[in-house]
């Protein structure tokens, strides 16, 4: 099985982890800001983060787990970036650009979720 780190999905959550961090760090330090920027980054990191995390797990429920926290953290993310845009914090190229990379994660972890319901299927059927 592959490492974490070598999953396609993972590398672009990571990806976007760090453009995240590089948008939020410009945005005004007053404290409204402040907080969205910090959750953006959270729910942005806790995207890549249970994807690595779920891939290290033994069985497939578990992993199955760690990837709907992902796309919670996701969903999260997305919101944060909405709100980013409409309080004019993002341009909308950017605000286009993160939204479509977003959906790109979010249909490769659902790939994944739907391998998983497969896997947990057949190996039900055939006990």
């Amino acid at each position: 099985m592959p490492r974490y780190e070598e999953l396609g999905v993972w590398q672009l959550a990571n990806r976007l982890v760090m453009e995240v961090c590089r948008i939020v760090n410009r945005y005004p330090r007053e404290v409204a800001y402040n907080d969205l920027a910090i959750q953006m980054k959270g729910s942005s990191m806790g995207v890549a983060m249970n994807i690595a995390e779920g891939h290290s797990q033994q069985t497939l429920h578990e992993y199955r787990h760690f990837l709907e926290a992902a796309m919670n953290s996701l969903r999260d993310t997305t919101f944060f970036l909405k709100v980013s845009y409409q309080n004019q914090l993002v341009n909308e190229v950017t605000y286009n650009f993160l939204s479509k990379e977003y959906e790109r994660v979010r249909c490769l972890v659902l790939s994944i979720l739907k391998w998983i319901e497969s896997e947990t299927t057949s190996s039900v059927a055939a006990a």
